[in-house]
């Protein structure tokens, strides 16, 4: 009835996504100038060009984090070898754990979709949200969606800092 109800809309194109076996992507509302000011971080798409740049000139010595820390204020929890990956499909979410034998031991990422929680190998929580939990393939420098992940796979993970916004203002840690 209402076009501008945006948890209808999700429910819907999520039931899509969800008949489609997890294939399509959706987009809804294209932001407003309003709301683009209030609550897109300023910078980040430029942020993100710089990242791609810096990855794809990345090269086999390189060290991707010491390269990314400089633009993004990164910085290393832990790499290894993708042991297990326990995953789960409903309702057009991806639920699971990723775990890494780093060589000492197993650390751990929990995931709904994106990256909530990072565990070291003592079971011990190091980092969640709103800060970003990002997953790199040491092979060839690209970032890894948890759908990707596959056991075997050598990763680094990383931590990015939130945004002052997600921080700093009840909207945004909402």
């Amino acid at each position: 009835k209402d076009p501008y109800n945006t948890k209808a809309a999700e429910k819907f194109a999520r039931v899509i996504c969800v008949a489609e076996g997890m294939k399509i992507g959706f987009a809804c509302w294209a932001v407003d100038r309003d709301n683009a000011k209030k609550y897109m971080i300023p910078g980040g798409m430029d942020k993100l060009l710089l990242t791609g740049r810096i990855l794809r000139n990345l090269k086999t010595e390189d060290d991707p984090v010491k390269s990314l820390s400089g633009a993004l204020q990164c910085r290393e929890l832990f790499r290894g070898t993708v042991s297990k990956v326990d995953l789960v499909s409903r309702d057009g979410f991806d639920f699971g754990i990723t775990y890494v034998e780093t060589g000492y031991g197993t650390a751990s990422i929990s995931f709904k979709n994106e990256n909530i929680l990072a565990k070291d190998e003592r079971g011990d929580v190091i980092l969640t949200v709103p800060e970003s939990i990002c997953l790199l393939d040491v092979d060839n420098f690209m970032p890894l969606t948890n759908a990707a992940v596959k056991e075997g796979m050598r990763i680094i993970v990383i931590a990015l800092p939130a945004a002052e916004l997600w921080w700093h203002t009840p909207d945004g840690y909402d």
